[in-house]
């Protein structure tokens, strides 16, 4: 007997079994609750779904009466299984349904309730929302699918320099941020919509007035009773402070690796560069003073001009290394005033004559007396004596090598340029780095540390000027250095 047009004009779940509880039939309310087929269903027994408070004994009992008509009903309390094995209580009144001479019971499900939370206050969902949005110390805020704010909490408010978080609708972030901020976090709204995903991420927020604030965001779809996505929503948490301070770590880690990599320069030069030239001296020494009388003239000439330009280059480094032991230590004194080019290049040039004349190098400058700067006058002239004794160690013999000055705006643009052996992009790109080890010979087989740059650096940054290298391996090096120029500029200006 077909029980289908019976059992679906309940509106709750109704299923019709017999005395040993076995299943015939079921409406469709009762397939959607319990999640099973019709096929399925008509496998199990009732106490499959349902587990009765009376023993079995005395179910069966009750069963008994309801069919020989001694009672009209039943209501029996049964702890149902649901298809996420969560226990809802829920009452069943058993009902007889006389159908010829087959017994058959109908059970109706009703009151499904879950357990009254005894511990919840007397509030309302609605009040609890409303506690949360205004309450929770992160901005909240609620989009349409054009990424217009329909809500907001106070919080977003007061962060974006609003009185109210009224006025926050039917604006976007457009009227709130930089263009580009504006347009990434359109994207982002426009993704979470389209894929139904979450973003969360950390995102630099752009202002009107060029000032910048950190967040931690979460942008989620917003969903309606349908499940169907409407806009979407989001928690932004304000992390300005947390990132300020990770970049004043990441600087300070930046200046202990700076003064570590020093320090390990300064060993080595101790250990080998500046052990290495009195190694030299000392061997030398020792020939000439042991074999003085066996050795030619001419030999001897020889080892005491490399005894000289060994001392000489010793002399250089040393100067170097107080130079720049000074700077590390802070003990550098800076007295900033006017000075005239021109004579301080003159000198700069006739120290380096000897050491250009051994090598056939010319040395050129084209510097106008009456050009002015301003600077500190023995950090200049270390600048200019390490540029200039540079160009003579990696110049060929016979090349030359030239100074020349020009001013660009209220800066005055010094170049020492050479035409010797040049350098590759990657070395340019180390020389002025503590932390890069750059050791290399010139062409009368001179050897350097790279110190002498970095000091040249720490100088001309010292006195607000900045330092650049333009170079092709086998043409030559420009080194170009630019400090600030005096307060009446005379007239030889960049064309």
């Amino acid at each position: 007997m077909d029980h289908t047009d019976f059992l679906n004009n309940f509106s709750t779940a109704a299923v019709v079994f017999n005395s040993d509880l076995r299943i015939i039939d079921a409406n469709s309310q009762f397939k959607l609750l319990f999640c099973h087929s019709m096929n399925q269903i008509k496998q199990k027994r009732l106490s499959d779904f349902l587990k009765f408070q009376l023993s079995a004994d005395e179910m069966i009992h009750r069963l008994g009466d309801l069919l020989k008509n001694k009672i009209l009903s039943q209501s029996l309390t049964a702890r149902m299984f649901s298809s996420t094995n969560q226990n809802i209580t829920g009452e069943m009144q058993v009902l007889i349904q006389k159908t010829g001479s087959e017994g058959l019971l109908l059970g109706i499900l009703y009151e499904i309730e879950k357990p009254a939370n005894k511990f919840r206050p007397d509030v309302t969902e609605t009040h609890l929302f409303k506690l949360l949005l205004n309450e929770l110390p992160d901005a909240i805020y609620f989009k349409d699918l054009k990424g217009r704010f329909f809500l907001t909490n106070r919080l977003h408010a007061k962060k974006l320099n609003f009185e109210s978080a009224e006025n926050f609708i039917g604006k976007s972030d457009f009227d709130l941020f930089s263009k580009e901020h504006a347009q990434q976090a359109f994207d982002d709204e426009q993704f979470v919509i389209k894929t139904g995903e979450t973003i969360s991420k950390e995102e630099k927020e752009t202002h009107f007035d060029g000032s910048e604030t950190w967040a931690s965001t979460s942008k989620m779809p917003l969903r309606n009773e349908e499940g169907k996505i409407v806009g979407t929503f989001g928690i932004s948490k304000d992390i300005t402070q947390i990132k300020i301070a990770e970049i004043q770590l990441r600087k300070a880690e930046k200046i202990l690796q700076e003064a570590n990599d020093a320090k390990d320069k300064f060993f080595s030069i101790l250990a080998h560069d500046l052990k290495n030239p009195f190694n030299s001296l000392i061997g030398l020494s020792d020939i000439l003073l042991d074999d003085f009388d066996e050795i030619t003239e001419e030999e001897k000439l020889d080892m005491i001009q490399k005894i000289l330009r060994t001392s000489e280059s010793a002399y250089a480094l040393l100067e170097n290394l107080l130079d720049w032991a000074s700077v590390q230590t802070g003990s550098l004194s800076k007295q900033t005033e006017t000075l005239e080019l021109f004579p301080i290049i003159q000198e700069i040039l006739e120290v380096n004559q000897l050491h250009a004349d051994n090598k056939n190098i010319k040395l050129i400058s084209d510097i106008p007396k009456d050009i002015l700067l301003k600077a500190d006058q023995n950090m200049l002239r270390t600048v200019l004596r390490n540029l200039v004794s540079n160009a003579i160690k990696y110049t060929m013999p016979g090349g030359r090598v030239g100074v020349s000055a020009v001013y660009e705006g209220n800066m005055l643009k010094i170049t020492v340029a050479d035409n010797g052996l040049g350098m590759d992009e990657a070395t340019c790109g180390k020389l002025f780095k503590i932390s890069e080890k750059v050791k290399t010979y010139g062409t009368a087989d001179e050897s350097g540390t790279g110190l002498g740059l970095i000091i040249v650096r720490e100088f001309v940054e010292e006195n607000n000027g900045t330092i650049s290298v333009e170079s092709k391996e086998g043409k030559g090096s420009n080194f170009i250095v630019r400090f600030p120029g005096a307060d009446d500029l005379p007239k030889f200006q960049a064309t």
